[in-house]
């Protein structure tokens, strides 16, 4: 599942995802079989609300080639 979350100081939630600050988005895919990875292992994407909007109609095998 291609997972994104907006949100500067990580913060673990309920769902054991971490957001950050306003104005960056972070992406990373994970499943129910799989645990979370941490946030600070995933690569995180700075983008302009345009490209947010383009990246979340990808395909999540298309994110990954990112």
């Amino acid at each position: 599942i291609l997972t994104w979350a907006l949100g500067s100081t990580p913060k673990p939630s309920a769902d054991g995802f971490r957001h950050k600050g306003p104005g960056t988005i972070y992406w990373f895919c994970n499943s129910n079989s799989e645990r979370v990875l941490p946030m600070e292992r995933v690569q995180l994407l700075k983008l302009s609300a345009s490209e947010a909007s383009q990246l979340l109609k990808l395909s999540a095998s298309e994110a990954l080639s990112f």
